[in-house]
């Protein structure tokens, strides 16, 4: 009978070696799939055990990056460690990043990991190691990055935060002042526009940061007016802020993305604390007693709001400087016997803060010497006034051989130099007041519009003329 089997058998005796051949390549067919099944089965758990590493090494460097450099930072003695934690971070994420270089959350933290380096090495805020010249590249290198994913995610609070932190402290650490207003300026229009559109905390600190940076260069560019302005815009942004600020003990501005209520107050109080400075440079010291005064009452409240660390102690140590400098400018016995109180408090905490070895507190350091020096000089003891500017050139003379692509050192030791030229006599005035000048010719080539150098270069030329009237330490600008 017809059936199925037979039909199957007649075919199969008469077609015996196309049945062979089809049989092996139905086998071989499926030997093929089992293989690439067993292959693709072996490239899933590869995929997954590289997935699983990628993210535990990016775990782990966040967690570098983040919480132990936090821990570290308000421990005294710990920047060096915190520089070599974040360099080899940063190194981990840079390849993760090369291996994944369309991931945008990566590229924030490896951003943030930029800063922080920088924050580390060198500036004028913060402790650091004195490395400007790394600093500057670690900052640039983040904005780069941050400028790239802002364009991409535009009003992102901790693109937005990092973005702005890393623009305000670059802008203060370009030598030639014209240029660091201009790239303040440029993330401030910026800054407002975010301002304007979220009415949150965070775009406001932005706001208060960049108007505080573009003031210390309006400052340097002699501009008094504009300077003074833009600290009142900058810390009446930080007092609109305040309300919306957290006392959760979240990390700083410039390292994390929720604004805390102490660093509020500390920014507060750095944006008073300049304003100072410009108020004595424009010959108003008895209105620069009392701004200096609210700088320090801001530094208190961000002391008893916050863990304090570091930077605390510097600001400590700088305000007392600064306010013996505003009140020997302003003058008066009362005010001159109250100099010789703030001063001695400055001495003490900037030589335990010394002892770290970072180099901004070796240069407040110095600068408490250069105050001690014109309170001896006050009083009519030149030798001892003498004594303690050159415990300050020699400070200075070191940070300016480690770190002199840092114009600031330069010009600390110029204005040190013709504070020891106005003292000294014979040929330690004269060679003191031509170092002052090199410097001062060094500085004015990278940075022609600074009126501070300008005005130390005046100085060691007219104290290098036998018949210059010499101007007194702090005598204005």
């Amino acid at each position: 009978a017809p059936s199925a089997l037979y039909r199957t058998t007649r075919f199969l005796r008469r077609n015996p070696f196309s049945v062979a051949m089809a049989l092996v390549a139905v086998l071989g067919l499926l030997g093929g799939v089992a293989g690439a099944l067993v292959q693709a089965r072996e490239a899933l758990r590869e995929q997954q055990i590289a997935e699983r590493r990628f993210d535990e090494v990016r775990s782990l460097a966040r967690w570098v990056i983040f919480d132990a450099h936090d821990a570290l930072r308000r421990l005294p003695g710990t920047v060096r460690i915190r520089r070599d934690l974040i360099a080899k971070a940063t190194e981990y994420l840079d390849r993760l990043n090369a291996e994944h270089p369309e991931n945008d959350s990566l590229l924030r933290e490896i951003a943030q990991a930029y800063i922080r380096a920088g924050y580390g090495l060198g500036g004028l805020t913060g402790t650091n190691l004195g490395n400007t010249g790394e600093a500057r590249r670690s900052y640039r290198t983040a904005l780069q990055i941050l400028d790239g994913l802002w364009e991409r995610h535009p009003g992102d609070q901790p693109i937005g935060t990092a973005r702005f932190a890393a623009a305000y402290n670059l802008s203060m650490m370009i030598n030639d002042p014209a240029e660091g207003a201009a790239l303040a300026s440029r993330y401030l229009i910026e800054s407002e526009a975010w301002a304007d559109e979220d009415s949150s905390a965070a775009p406001l600190m932005a706001v208060e940061l960049l108007y505080a940076a573009l003031g210390r260069t309006q400052r340097a560019l002699g501009m008094w007016d504009a300077s003074l302005a833009s600290f009142e815009r900058s810390i009446a942004a930080s007092r609109r802020a305040l309300p919306m600020t957290v006392m959760d003990g979240t990390p700083r501005p410039m390292f994390g993305t929720v604004v805390e209520r102490s660093q509020n107050h500390f920014d507060t109080g750095l944006a008073q604390f300049a304003r100072t400075e410009t108020l004595l440079e424009a010959g108003r010291p008895v209105d620069a007693v009392s701004s200096v005064e609210e700088a320090a009452a801001s530094f208190l409240q961000s002391r008893a709001l916050g863990p304090g660390g570091p930077s605390d102690d510097r600001m400590y140590a700088r305000v007392h400087g600064l306010l013996t400098r505003a009140l020997l400018q302003a003058g008066g016995e009362e005010r001159t016997a109250r100099a010789w109180g703030t001063a001695a408090v400055e001495m003490e905490a900037a030589r335990r803060n010394a002892a770290d070895g970072n180099a901004t507190s070796q240069r407040d350091l110095a600068e408490a010497y250069r105050n001690q020096s014109a309170l001896q000089a006050r009083r009519g003891r030149a030798e001892a006034a003498r004594s303690e500017l050159e415990s300050a050139i020699e400070i200075m003379e070191g940070l300016v051989r480690t770190d002199s692509a840092f114009l600031v050192n330069r010009f600390l030791l110029a204005a040190m130099c013709n504070d020891l030229g106005a003292l000294a006599s014979g040929p330690a005035s004269a060679a003191a007041f031509e170092r002052a000048r090199e410097l001062a010719d060094q500085g004015l080539a990278e940075a022609p519009g600074w009126v501070g150098l300008r005005h130390e270069w005046t100085r060691s030329l007219g104290g290098l003329k036998a018949d210059a009237v010499l101007m007194t330490p702090f005598g204005g600008r």
